[in-house]
C-alpha cells in the first residue's frame, strides 16, 4: 500500500552545541530519535540538513575585532582605506567594521541608497533616483531626511559611523566614486564582489579585496575560513564575530558514514545558512551569506529534475478517463518524464537541489527557541509514482 503523505519536513531539536563537541554523534542521534517520534523509517532517499552556525560554533571558528584590525593592517599598512557597499545590518556587518577600523587610520564607508540585500537606507527611497552623487550624512539628510530603515528603524548612518572615531560615512550609488577620498578599497558586497573589484580596478583603484579576502587565515590561534574570509559572519558578542564553517564537505561525509554504521542507511547530508528567496513584501532578499550550502554529500548539488505539472496532464492526457484509468496513466507519465524536460514539465523553473533544500530547511528551522538546528527532510525525492523506499533499521 502506498503512503498517502508527501515531503514530511522535521526540525530536530538537539543540545546547545559547543566548541569540541562531537557533532556528527549529535546529529545522528538527535535525527534517529526525532524520526522515531515521528514514525518515520530513515531511508536513503532521506536528506538531513545542518545549520552552519552549529558547525561553526563546534569548530570554534571565532575571531575577534582585535584579529580583523591586525588582518586589516598587515594588508594595507594602517593607512587610510573605503569599504564599499556592505549590507545595513547589525547582526552581519557591524563588528566586522568595527574590526576593519581598528586596523585604518581613517575609514570611509560608503553605503548605497538600496543594499544588495533590498535594504533601502531611508522610508524615503521613494524619492531617490539614481544618480552619480556622493553625499555626506549632512547632504543625505537634506536631501531625504533621517534614514530610518522601514523594517528595523535602525539609522545605519549613524549606527555605522558611531562604531569608531576614525569612521566616515558617505552615501552613493557608484562605487567609483569613493575613489576621490581613498584608492585603497574593501568591496563589501556579497554576491556581486568579484564585478565590483574588477570594475574598481578599471576605474583606478590602488588596492582592492572583498570581504572574503579577510581572515583566510588564523592570527593567533583565531578562527579563519580559506574560502569565504568573514563573509557569511555572525554577530557573537560585542567584540567577537562567528564565521563560516571549515571543511564543510569532509563533515557531511563523515555524518553520512555514522548513519551508514549506525542506522544502516545513507541520507544525503547537507549544510546549510540563509535560505536564497525574497520576500515580496519588503523586497528584501534573504540570502546574506556567500552560498545556500557551503557542503553537502554527493547526492545533492545537480540542478533538481523536473516535476511534471499535474493540471498540463489533466487537461490533456487524463482527460475522459475514468479514476482508476487516470491514477495509472498518470504515474506512468511521472516515472517517463523524471529524468527529462518536457512539455508537461513547462514552468518548473530549474534549480540546484540545495539551494530548493537549504530554503525550505532555513524555513524550516527557523532560529532562536525553536532549538532546532537539524532538519531531516522526508519523501522529497520521490514521487506518487514510486512505489517504496530503500527502508533502513535503526
Amino acid at each position: 500500500m502506498k503512503r498517502n503523505y508527501g515531503t514530511v519536513v522535521l526540525g530536530v531539536r538537539a543540545p546547545i552545541i559547543s566548541e569540541g563537541d562531537n557533532l556528527v554523534k549529535i546529529v545522528v542521534d538527535s535525527t534517529i530519535e526525532t524520526a522515531k517520534q515521528a514514525g518515520l523509517r530513515l531511508s536513503d532517499a532521506d536528506i538531513i540538513g545542518v545549520t552552519e552556525s552549529v558547525l561553526a560554533m563546534s569548530q570554534g571558528n571565532f575571531v575577534s575585532i582585535y584579529d580583523v584590525g591586525i588582518d586589516i593592517k598587515n594588508k594595507f599598512g594602517g593607512h587610510e582605506l573605503a569599504v564599499v557597499h556592505p549590507i545595513l545590518s547589525r547582526n552581519r556587518f557591524s563588528n566586522i567594521l568595527k574590526g576593519i577600523s581598528k586596523g585604518a587610520e581613517k575609514v570611509y564607508v560608503l553605503l548605497d541608497h538600496i543594499d544588495e540585500q533590498g535594504n533601502a537606507l531611508s522610508q524615503n527611497i521613494n524619492r531617490y533616483k539614481p544618480d552619480t552623487n556622493i553625499y555626506t550624512a549632512k547632504e543625505y539628510i537634506k536631501e531625504y531626511g533621517e534614514p530610518v530603515h522601514s523594517i528595523t528603524g535602525e539609522n545605519y548612518i549613524k549606527m555605522y559611523q558611531n562604531l569608531n572615531d576614525n569612521i566616515e560615512v558617505l552615501i552613493g550609488s557608484d562605487p567609483a566614486s569613493i575613489l576621490k577620498f581613498s584608492r585603497n578599497v574593501i568591496v563589501s558586497t556579497v554576491h556581486s564582489r568579484g564585478q565590483m573589484k574588477d570594475y574598481l580596478i578599471e576605474k583606478g583603484a590602488k588596492k582592492v579585496i572583498t570581504l572574503a579576502d579577510i581572515m583566510t587565515k588564523p592570527i593567533e590561534g583565531s578562527g579563519y575560513n580559506t574560502q569565504f574570509g568573514v563573509l557569511g559572519f555572525n554577530y557573537a558578542g560585542d567584540e567577537k564575530l562567528k564565521l563560516f564553517p571549515r571543511d564543510c564537505n569532509e563533515f557531511v561525509k563523515q555524518v553520512q558514514s555514522e548513519f551508514k554504521r549506525y542506522a544502516k542507511v545513507s541520507p544525503e547530508v547537507m549544510i546549510f545558512g540563509d535560505g536564497a528567496y525574497k520576500d515580496p513584501s519588503t523586497g528584501i532578499w534573504e540570502l546574506a551569506d556567500p552560498v545556500v550550502s557551503p557542503g553537502y554529500t554527493g547526492g545533492l548539488g545537480q540542478v533538481a529534475s523536473g516535476d511534471t505539472k499535474f493540471k498540463a496532464v489533466a487537461l490533456t492526457e487524463l482527460a475522459g478517463l475514468s479514476s482508476a484509468e487516470r491514477e495509472k496513466r498518470l504515474d506512468e507519465i511521472i516515472l517517463k518524464n523524471k529524468n527529462s524536460l518536457n512539455e508537461a514539465q513547462l514552468g518548473t523553473t530549474p534549480r540546484k537541489d540545495v539551494d530548493l533544500l537549504g530554503s525550505l530547511m532555513d524555513l524550516a528551522s527557523g532560529s532562536g527557541n525553536k532549538g532546532t538546528p537539524f532538519v531531516l527532510v522526508h519523501g522529497y525525492r520521490d514521487t506518487r509514482a514510486d512505489d517504496g523506499i530503500n527502508l533502513g533499521n535503526y
